[in-house]
């Protein structure tokens, strides 16, 4: 396991500490919403009430992912019958799908009537046996297998947004067998998934960490490419391209605090395909969430608000929060696990600052804001939508990784110069340093990225535990604004605060499960911008959702200096159509190299582009003004 820095930080009083002006100008529109901030998510409903919430939710999800194959493939002990079982469940994949722009199935587990190892003890990987991490006896039955099931979900059950994916976490246990063989099950994957329909999507490797190999983890820190070309990922790209068969798209999984991680990913997946001679792949964000100590605690929804923003500014296509329901099997609520809900199906914290991001709609707006501050704001049909997060993740976290990421050093740099001792957890001399009561001199590389991230330490470290007030200014808006507002509070539409609260009044654990059931959704407060102003005091790491009526936003009073553009579908295959809130515009097309590969010249607000002749890829989209920085999409 990689080592993670994670600090509980706790609200123990409610001095008012700090004030950040947020400046917001409904008018200056900069690119559509991304489709990040309507996360998908890693669907393992455990209980009835837990797939009726989602099913009824009326969200429809940038993706869903599922693990029906691995449930149809180690319930059954043959191919007919866990083909049959598949087509007991048809009505509820279709209906999922309808739900979502990509829906992803993942090939895992391998079944004892496949397997070649007959040895059913525990595997290291929670609810796996050793015999599902192993290969196949027979690489032609495996092949046939996922051709039969691809068939199946495909073509007969007409799920034509099916993803597939090559296992699941292969390097943390899941796969015990070698590297090679690792590859050799990719391959027949892919062989029997595109044997069901050429066009059908097929990657992997879906790990843990996205630069991890099978038998082989980093250190936690900056990865350099050097140490990034060891990567399972590497080796699956190497290997497509050796094979003929590069993944249509690449996936890996983060569940640190590191948001870094995610563009550093998307990056080295893009320089690696341009250093391969390839077309840009998909990538593929499979899951992803906080580290398991900081689940149900105050800080992981606003870390969900901060995360879609680091994921909206990468090339990743597609993310799913892992999971749904929390994992574990036992009734106890709100206990550090997985899911957006829990095992009795309230609607956890997270789960609302998820909902919170799901009403942006439009177009980004231009927000300014002197001091650290997360947040995002949107503009469409007479509505603008404003989320403001009181991100305050612990400081040591935040300012070690500064040091690390933007000085390119990792944990094992900063012990053998002396500042921590990683075994024993010891990070005493850094945090002296941080606190400045420790000077060091701007001597080396790795002073000078530590004297940097000192500023950020103490900023974090001094609004852990005090609210913040954010006062706001609608730029160029100067009238009365009624608005309604959503905040997701240490008590405010906090189903995790209600629960332990009803306990202390006696409730039952059933009874105040029960209770907060009918009674979990959203409530709103009604608030009114006076002369374009307003004002609110968040406590650390609540989040809150304003939507302001303004007439003509996002629509009539939309500045006409930017072109707003919106492409679909994306991906595309052979035709993509291009609508732009400027008629009458040239558009450059242009791949991951900067190279130009195409210029459309349009006659009204929308386009239709035959794109069939470019290579599968990722391009960017400009406007010949230069008014627009660049909106990605896929070629598939």
């Amino acid at each position: 396991m990689r080592i993670v820095l994670v600090g509980l930080l706790f609200l123990t009083h409610f001095q008012i500490k700090g004030q950040t002006v947020v400046n917001v100008y409904p008018d200056t529109l900069v690119e559509l919403v991304n489709v990040n901030y309507k996360p998908g998510v890693f669907y393992v409903p455990k209980t009835d009430a837990g797939v009726a919430d989602f099913t009824s939710n009326h969200i429809y999800q940038n993706s869903i992912r599922t693990h029906v194959i691995e449930t149809v493939l180690n319930s059954t002990e043959n191919l007919t019958d866990c083909l049959a079982l598949l087509e007991s469940v048809e009505p509820a994949l279709v209906e999922l799908s309808s739900k979502c722009k990509k829906f992803v199935f993942i090939f895992e587990k391998m079944p004892a009537w496949l397997s070649s190892s007959d040895n059913g003890s525990p595997a290291m990987t929670p609810g796996w046996f050793v015999l599902n991490t192993k290969k196949p006896a027979s690489w032609t039955e495996w092949q046939a297998m996922v051709e039969a099931i691809t068939d199946k979900i495909v073509n007969d059950f007409g799920i034509e947004n099916a993803y597939f994916e090559v296992w699941n976490e292969p390097d943390i246990g899941s796969w015990t067998e070698s590297k090679a063989d690792y590859l050799e099950l990719y391959k027949r994957t892919y062989d029997g998934v595109k044997a069901a329909g050429s066009d059908i999507q097929v990657g992997g490797p879906a790990v843990n960490f996205w630069a991890n190999n099978i038998y082989w983890k980093p250190i936690a820190g900056y990865i350099p490419t050097v140490v990034a070309d060891s990567s399972l990922i590497s080796d699956l790209l190497v290997y497509g391209l050796a094979e003929s068969r590069i993944p249509d798209f690449v996936s890996w999984h983060n569940f640190s605090l590191n948001y870094q991680e995610f563009a550093f990913a998307t990056n080295y997946v893009n320089d690696k395909c341009v250093a391969l001679g390839i077309p840009s792949v998909e990538v593929m964000l499979s899951e992803w969430n906080v580290p398991s100590v900081i689940r149900d605690t105050p800080l992981a929804k606003s870390f969900m608000i901060k995360a879609q923003l680091e994921i909206s500014a990468t090339a990743i296509t597609t993310n799913m929060i892992a999971a749904w329901q929390d994992f574990s099997f036992d009734t106890e609520e709100f206990h550090h696990d997985y899911g957006l809900i829990t095992y009795g199906s309230i609607h956890k914290p997270a789960y609302n600052a998820i909902k919170l991001t799901n009403e942006l709609e439009g177009a980004i707006c231009k927000i300014t804001c002197a001091d650290r501050n997360v947040s995002v704001a949107s503009a469409f049909s007479d509505t603008l939508y404003l989320i403001i997060s009181n991100y305050c993740p612990p400081a040591l976290q935040e300012a070690v990784t500064q040091t690390l990421f933007e000085g390119e050093f990792n944990l094992n740099d900063l012990e053998a110069a002396g500042f921590i001792d990683i075994a024993e957890a010891d990070f005493t001399n850094l945090i002296e340093v941080y606190e400045g009561e420790t000077v060091i001199p701007d001597s080396s590389p790795l002073n000078i990225a530590i004297n940097e991230a000192i500023e950020t330490y103490q900023f974090y470290d001094s609004v852990a535990v005090y609210p913040r007030t954010y006062n706001i200014n609608l730029q160029d808006y100067t009238e009365d604004y009624l608005s309604a507002r959503y905040l997701v509070g240490d008590e405010k539409n906090n189903m995790q605060f209600r629960y332990d609260s009803l306990i202390l009044a006696g409730f039952t654990q059933e009874t105040a499960a029960e209770f907060i059931r009918e009674n979990h959704q959203l409530v709103k407060e009604a608030y009114t911008f006076s002369s374009g102003t307003g004002s609110i005091t968040l406590a650390p790491n609540e989040v809150v959702l304003f939507k302001v009526g303004i007439s003509g936003v996002g629509g009539e009073k939309e500045n006409q200096k930017n072109s707003i553009l919106s492409i679909y579908p994306n991906p595309a295959s052979n035709e993509l159509t291009i609508r732009s809130s400027l008629p009458n515009e040239t558009y450059f097309i242009y791949n991951l190299m900067g190279e130009l590969v195409k210029k459309v010249a349009s006659n009204g607000s929308s386009t239709d582009v035959d794109i069939i002749e470019l290579a599968k890829g990722v391009y960017v989209l400009q406007d010949g003004r230069g008014e627009v920085s660049g909106v990605k999409f896929v070629k598939e």
